[in-house]
């Protein structure tokens, strides 16, 4: 049940996603549950409401109402059952048949004769115990199937005839503990209630209950392929409580990847955990070790992608995982080293980024899979963007999305459920951008966005969001962003994706204040860069600073601009994280000249140019000469900031009608 709660939920995120009207959205789904249950969805999903026991007066109206024209319900004997009963409607209902059949509201029947048991399970058991025992052993093969059961599985672990079978179901039916259910795809039959399956089955002994499970187990996993496929989780219950780890490790992660592949992160969570609890009791010698690392990197994934990468969580899992590897003398597999990566990278930390480069780089000369070969190029193209080489990552980059491509990638997708394939294209737009590729950054996201759409993975379409909305912040499309980055935040809220809510609402605080309303644009921005910090995340950071302080120079706040600026320079200084300092050093020359220091401005903006050449970023190098021109336009330099300006828009053959090209060009013209 709580698997297709899971699945429901899921459906219902799906169509919020694709756009579906409020109606289709608005669903009320009714559960009932043991009070020790606790629910794994998002608290915001759901309302608990607590059951009270009945009152006197309630229970005595289902006292009468089980009476009926059966006999004399006498006050003595109500006593009794109210005393007994504590308010408890299932006690009440159990009690009052078991009195109806020993004849106790007979009108000559005395009540202090009668014999009321005094918990529920001595009712029920008492129930059992009056069965044949054909019978009481089908309701125990039953109930280790569980509260529901199909009459085709209960047949082919029961090795009785069906004539045999049929009669004693029909005593069971016949009993009131089972009801009869036929649907259109098979027979099933469902216990009256979960505490009648439960001590049906605790009257088995443990020996004979594990015997059971590994017969249903087995008959499962040989005859009904459609069940082992689709609730592996249900396999992973019968062999664990029929003593078999080893194989109730292998499904609980099956089910574990099968939720992560639905999107269904929370409960994908609790499944690779119940794995874990369980792995540690084998023999690291027999293959305990290997099965504990592939949990390792399911359980790994799904946190970094719900979590993010800088969470302690996350270090800790890929920390045991490498160590594993390190204790099968093993290197390190692609999930692993995506995982430690992602750990030292979401830090920005120089040195641990630089330590893994070697481990993609053997894995890449040694390794023909797909998923291998994306991260061995992917990470280091990562660095090579965040370190500031933009062309060496673009190549990279480049090279890592075409196996994206590949099916090879598209069956790690469909068994393991996460999209990290998307990040490629992400920074590969990025880095076309950067060197001036408009373009072709332009047509790299459209071919993310679609991928990520066709996938239909909730951490891909997170991905592929985020990076969009980059991509309008470097267009300067506000129109575009707001757009852009409210999908973003709806589903990243939706999901419980902190980090990518993070981002979306610093480009949406972004938006709304270069929009026209600073102000708000401001609260929004501090509240998502407020979020960021709580990821732990610190790459990118600077960059998402650069919109706080772009939105104060906005509204003439140019102390907190240059504090905000001088911050995300002085992180540059000591992270891994400087592909945006061109830009932070332009900014901090527009806050110079807002305040009239025209020559400690035009400092910034040669510094900001002579960078941005370095690195071969033409997008920035536009920018930093366009601020340079503009700032010599109104003097006796016009033919300097022609000079400045004139060669780099020249060399724009792409992006003619964006912000910053159509901004050079009017410049251009109005300095001629």
């Amino acid at each position: 049940t709580q698997a297709l709660v899971g699945q429901l939920l899921q459906a219902r995120h799906s169509a919020v996603q694709a756009g579906a009207g409020g109606g289709a959205a608005r669903w009320l789904l009714l559960l009932t549950a043991r009070p020790d249950f606790t629910p794994p969805w998002a608290a915001d999903e759901l309302t608990t409401l607590g059951l009270e026991r009945l009152e006197p007066d309630e229970v005595a109206a289902m006292v009468r109402a089980g009476v009926g024209g059966n006999g004399v319900l006498s006050q003595p004997l109500l006593d009794a059952v109210l005393q007994r009963a504590d308010g408890v409607p299932l006690f009440v209902e159990e009690v009052t048949r078991v009195l109806v059949e020993a004849g106790a509201f007979a009108a000559d029947a005395a009540a202090a004769e009668v014999d009321i048991l005094a918990t529920l399970r001595d009712l029920l058991t008492a129930r059992l115990d009056q069965l044949s025992y054909g019978a009481r052993e089908t309701a125990q093969l039953a109930a280790v199937l569980g509260r529901e059961f199909r009459y085709e599985i209960l047949r082919a672990v029961a090795g009785k005839s069906d004539a045999v079978l049929r009669d004693d179901l029909s005593a069971l039916t016949g009993a009131g503990l089972v009801y009869h259910r036929r649907s259109a795809r098979s027979e099933a039959f469902v216990f009256k209630h979960a505490l009648l399956r439960e001590v049906a089955y605790e009257t088995m002994l443990r020996p004979a209950r594990a015997q059971v499970h590994r017969r249903v187990a087995a008959a499962l996993r040989e005859r009904f392929a459609d069940i082992a496929r689709q609730q592996p989780e249900l396999l992973a219950q019968h062999h664990e409580r029929g003593a078999e780890p080893e194989a109730a490790v292998i499904y609980w992660k099956l089910a574990g990847d099968r939720a992560m592949v639905r999107g269904a992160y929370p409960e994908s969570v609790q499944l690779f955990e119940r794995g874990l609890g369980l792995v540690r009791t084998l023999p690291a010698a027999g293959g305990g070790a290997a099965r504990e690392l592939e949990l390792l990197e399911s359980l790994g994934t799904t946190m970094l992608a719900t979590r993010g990468y800088a969470a302690p969580e996350v270090e800790e899992l890929f920390g045991r995982a490498s160590r594993l590897c390190e204790v099968l003398g093993e290197d390190a597999p692609a999930r692993v080293l995506h995982g430690v990566w992602g750990v030292a990278l979401s830090r920005s930390d120089r040195d641990g980024t630089a330590r893994l480069l070697p481990s993609f780089e053997r894995l890449g000369r040694t390794s023909t899979d797909p998923v291998d070969l994306i991260t061995a190029h992917a990470m280091p193209g990562v660095h090579r963007f965040f370190s500031g080489d933009f062309a060496a990552a673009r190549d990279l980059l480049d090279q890592a999305s075409a196996w994206v491509r590949t099916k090879g990638y598209q069956r790690f997708l469909d068994e393991f459920g996460y999209d990290g394939g998307i990040y490629p294209f992400a920074y590969l737009m990025w880095s076309e951008w950067i060197l001036g590729h408009t373009d072709r950054a332009r047509a790299v996201r459209d071919e993310m966005v679609q991928l990520a759409e066709t996938n239909r993975n909730v951490y891909g379409l997170a991905i592929a969001n985020g990076f969009a909305a980059n991509l309008t912040h470097a267009l300067h499309d506000v129109p575009g962003a707001l757009a852009v980055t409210e999908r973003a935040i709806a589903m990243a809220s939706e999901q419980k994706l902190y980090f990518w809510l993070a981002t979306g609402m610093c480009l949406h605080g972004w938006a709304v204040g270069v929009g026209g309303n600073p102000d708000a644009g401001v609260g929004e921005l501090q509240a998502g860069l407020a979020l960021f910090h709580g990821t732990g995340m610190r790459a990118t950071y600077a960059y998402h600073l650069s919109m706080l302080a772009e939105v104060h120079l906005a509204r003439g706040d140019t102390d907190a601009s240059l504090a905000l600026i001088d911050e995300g320079l002085g992180m540059a200084e000591e992270l891994l994280d400087c592909f945006y300092v061109a830009e932070l050093q332009r900014l901090k020359g527009e806050c110079k000249l807002h305040v009239g220091q025209r020559a400690v401005a035009e400092a910034f903006f040669r510094t900001a140019l002579e960078l941005a050449h370095d690195q071969g970023a033409r997008a920035y190098a536009l920018r930093a000469a366009t601020s340079l021109a503009r700032l010599y336009a109104g003097t006796s330099r016009r033919v300097e900031a022609r000079a400045a300006l004139a060669p780099l828009l020249a060399g724009f053959d792409e992006g003619r009608d964006t912000h910053d090209v159509r901004a050079a060009t009017e410049l251009l013209d109005a300095i001629a």
